[in-house]
């Protein structure tokens, strides 16, 4: 159960790192591969309605290949790093928002040398098909490995479908951390200048979403020190049901000494729901400490000296 779990994970990585750029997968000795675009899709399909996606399938060796597709379902890991989990045991039960609900099996693709194919993917959504999202994946991989037991995780690239089939659904995201960051810790107190700022949204609803809004750092005068767009990159980053996202927004300028308030407004989903936070943060430099720590020291040992003239003088009488 382990090594599937890993295997799944790993798995997913490669797929979902490809994203925005070309994806290849080698395999063996013989050197198979493909380069696969889109690498993700999201979709909004009523009940009752059908969408073709074209997805381009090349083999970029110089050996005729076959390309054998294969449709999992994938769900939130456990990670806050917005990777799925793929599930890769096709004899497990489909579930009710499963893909292969709306994906049907392909058949395998011939591909000579350096050819490249468009496979149109058909989305079908019955009509009784449940609200919500239907999460999975279409890999690819040679048809001579699928008849191991264990993945070829270097032999497999694939697209994410992220598709949303409307209705009585909840989208929803809880607020769980504003906190200032620097590498991988995040917190209130920091001896230099941080140098982000570490958001962690927990989706509780059944549909995913994109958060996105502004990240803004002032200073104790009130003085905006950092003013960032959140979650900006294209697509926008999703955050899936039963899943907690780490996000992290760069300071474009130093906090060098004080406090600093930071402020976060949000938005999501197709109703525009609003998050609005603030939290604060110190930064106090080590020598300040160092100096605060002497002025104590020298503070005590003044009041130590009076205490001791009076002792003396007492002693005298």
């Amino acid at each position: 159960m382990k090594k599937q779990i890993f295997a799944s994970a790993l798995l997913t990585l490669l797929i979902v790192f490809g994203i925005g750029a070309s994806v290849t997968a080698q395999t063996g000795g013989a050197g198979n591969g493909f380069r696969i675009s889109p690498v993700r899709e999201e979709l909004t399909i009523q009940p009752g309605k059908s969408q073709s996606v074209d997805v381009t399938v090349e083999n970029i060796t110089n050996e005729a290949i076959v390309a054998h597709p294969v449709i999992n379902d994938f769900i939130a890991s456990n990670a806050e790093d917005g990777q799925p989990r793929l599930l890769l045991d096709q004899t497990a039960p489909i579930s009710g928002n499963s893909i292969k609900l709306l994906i049907k099996d392909l058949p395998d693709i011939p591909l000579k040398a350096k050819e490249k194919k468009i496979v149109k993917v058909a989305i079908n959504v019955p009509a009784d098909a449940a609200a919500g999202g239907y999460y999975g994946a279409l890999r690819f991989s040679p048809a001579n490995l699928t008849d191991q037991k264990q993945v070829s995780l270097t032999a497999s690239v694939g697209v994410l479908f992220l598709i949303k089939v409307p209705g009585n659904i909840v989208e929803s995201l809880d607020l769980l951390t504003l906190e200032a960051g620097n590498g991988d810790r995040s917190g209130g107190l920091f001896f230099k200048s941080p140098q982000k700022t570490v958001t962690r949204l927990k989706n509780t609803g059944d549909i995913h979403v994109q958060p996105y809004g502004r990240i803004t750092v002032k200073d104790w005068r009130g003085k905006t020190i950092s003013d960032q767009e959140f979650n900006n990159v294209d697509p926008r980053a999703n955050v899936l049901p039963n899943s907690t996202r780490r996000f992290e927004t760069p300071l474009n300028a130093k906090a060098s000494f004080g406090r600093y308030t930071i402020y976060a407004n949000l938005g999501y989903g197709t109703s525009g729901n609003l998050i609005t936070a603030k939290s604060t943060f110190w930064v106090l430099p080590i020598w300040f400490l160092i100096t605060l720590a002497v002025i104590i020291l020298l503070i005590v040992g003044f009041i130590l000296r009076i205490r001791h003239k009076r002792k003396r003088r007492r002693h005298y009488r």
